[in-house]
């Protein structure tokens, strides 16, 4: 049994204001967004594991490929049957990306965390000594998220809920945060092809496609863009641009099912 090693650096650039939430509240704020040790802002690699997961398994079924979610559907219909013949497909390159209940997933979703340049502009170490004077560390972490006050509609009455106001943290439009993917795909032959190569196509196109993340995504949060900014496979660099300039590969998994 052998196999591929890859990783896959890439920038999320928000266009709108975000969150990602911690699930906790504090004592002015209902919803507090996801910070790291050091108070920055974090993007979670669970978070960014779902999505890509997501767009993998669209990709996957455009082309052609039996998929199916993560989670066991009830009851003993149509989706039940699909699942159990997903969950036994040995060459399905989804399941070789992310795993299955059956087998392990080889690959690895980083935290992906604030640019360095914006650690630098709120720790205060782009500002002058004059600049610093009378400024917090604290007070500029402040400068990351802005408040945000909304009101959770009554479905019965189409008007806001009684004690239904609440107050969230957003992330500000334009922080970039960085983040990686890592690990192995096991290299398998079938009908004379790699399922491992188109396995990374895919995790390449589903890391390009994320163009919205975190909560409220339907009032327009969470808007982002991503860059792949260094591939590597085996060690060796790789031009992410170059791999996905063979993204028309993927027509050949049809033959997989």
């Amino acid at each position: 049994m052998t196999y591929s090693h890859l990783s896959v650096r890439y920038r999320i650039i928000f266009d709108s204001p975000f969150h990602c939430g911690n699930g906790m509240g504090g004592a002015l704020v209902d919803r507090l967004a996801r910070r790291d040790e050091s108070g920055y802002l974090i993007v979670p690699g669970s978070t960014v594991k779902g999505i890509v997961r997501e767009n993998c398994e669209r990709l996957a079924a455009l082309f052609g490929v039996n998929v199916a979610g993560p989670h066991v559907p009830s009851g003993d219909g149509p989706d039940t049957q699909k699942f159990i013949e997903w969950l036994f497909q040995r060459h399905n390159p989804v399941t070789l990306l992310f795993g299955s209940q059956l087998r392990q997933g080889g690959l690895c979703f980083d935290d992906a965390v604030l640019e360095k340049y914006w650690q630098d502009y709120f720790s205060g170490a782009l500002e002058t000594a004059d600049e610093t004077a009378g400024k917090t560390a604290g007070g500029r972490l402040a400068w990351q998220v802005e408040r945000r006050a909304r009101a959770r509609m009554s479905r019965l009455t189409g008007a806001a809920a009684h004690r239904g106001l609440f107050t969230g943290e957003y992330g500000i439009r334009g922080l970039t945060f960085m983040g990686m993917v890592s690990g192995y795909l096991q290299r398998l032959d079938y009908a004379g092809a790699d399922l491992s190569e188109y396995a990374r196509l895919l995790l390449l196109a589903g890391l390009k496609l994320m163009g919205g993340m975190g909560a409220d995504r339907s009032t327009g949060a969470g808007r982002c863009r991503v860059e792949l900014t260094e591939l590597k496979l085996d060690g060796r660099p790789a031009e992410a641009r170059d791999e996905l300039n063979r993204l028309e590969n993927l027509l050949l998994l049809d033959q997989f099912n």
